[in-house]
């Protein structure tokens, strides 16, 4: 039910107060100063809108979010800095090998051994393929993310994020049995 105190004008979005000024209520009032400030905003040019304490901020990502965009921007980074026999190294001790599944001789013939058929079903999600994978990654991970991680909460977020990548790459090992082809990124 609308507010009795107060009628809104909708062609000037200004508030007017009824006869009885006296009934005023503190939802009238707060509602009177919130039309005070759209009319203020909108007098504003563009210039002077971002300025001030009352201004959105550009990016509301939460921080678990900005800390895993930085991470793997990180990890990125360091590659970019390694030879490319080091680099083939990073690639098969933590990105996803389907291959390294099929043992040979009974024992593991990939880098990392028994420990590597575990941790490779989620360290792959740390790697990418290239600037452009990676910048593309970051991107939905803000846009997607952000909602994902307001509903569940930051530990469950991260949680959902390992269990993922777990299951991605148990698909693509149902998938790609035996491939050689190393799987990174999300």
């Amino acid at each position: 039910m609308p507010d009795p105190c107060r009628v809104r004008a909708r062609r000037n979005e200004t508030w007017t107060a009824p006869a009885e000024a006296g009934t005023l209520t503190a939802a009238g009032i707060a509602a009177s100063s919130e039309s005070m400030r759209a009319r203020a905003w909108k007098g504003m040019d563009v210039e002077e809108r971002g300025r001030g304490a009352a201004s959105e901020p550009m990016f509301d990502l939460p921080p678990v979010i900005t800390g895993t965009v930085m991470l793997l921007v990180g990890i990125h980074l360091l590659r970019g800095f390694l030879s490319p026999g080091a680099d083939d190294l990073v690639l098969a001790l933590f990105a996803f090998i389907p291959d390294r599944m099929v043992l040979e001789a009974g024992e593991p013939a990939y880098p990392g051994g028994w420990g590597a058929m575990a941790w490779t079903f989620v360290s792959h999600a740390g790697l990418h393929g290239g600037w452009m994978h990676l910048m593309l990654n970051g991107v939905m991970l803000a846009a997607v993310g952000r909602s994902v991680v307001h509903r569940v909460g930051a530990v469950r977020f991260v949680l959902l994020a390992l269990v993922s990548a777990a299951g991605g790459a148990a698909a693509h090992l149902f998938v790609e049995w035996g491939s050689g082809a190393p799987m990174v990124g999300a």
